[in-house]
């Protein structure tokens, strides 16, 4: 969206609700099929709206008080990296662990 000329905040916030309707279709599922316990769901999803909210008011403290919006994009690029790096480790652990294994269907928790 940045490189068709999309300010900053509009591509943040359209990309974040983009991110909350497919989080939350993802949990519905999950919770529906019964493969994740009630208390896991509710701590994660406070965790998840405490670290937003605070992830909020940092970026709005620093982009009132520097004026610069590469803050939005700076910090979308280091979400995506951090998230495609710690999902790529996660899975080279699983296939090093049980080769078989990690191509089957499992329960969440397990």
């Amino acid at each position: 969206m940045l490189e068709m000329g999309v300010l900053p905040p509009v591509a943040a916030a359209s990309a974040a609700t983009m991110i909350l309707y497919t989080s939350a279709a993802a949990s519905a599922a999950y919770y529906v099929f019964g493969l994740i316990p009630e208390d896991y769901g509710l701590f994660f999803f406070c965790w998840g709206f405490l670290c937003t909210a605070l992830g909020q008011l940092v970026v709005t403290h620093m982009l009132r008080r520097y004026k610069k919006e590469s803050f939005i994009v700076l910090s979308i690029g280091a979400v995506i990296t951090l998230s495609a790096l710690m999902m790529s480790f996660q899975a080279i652990a699983d296939y090093a662990q049980d080769p078989v294994g990690v191509m089957r269907f499992s329960s969440l928790c397990d």
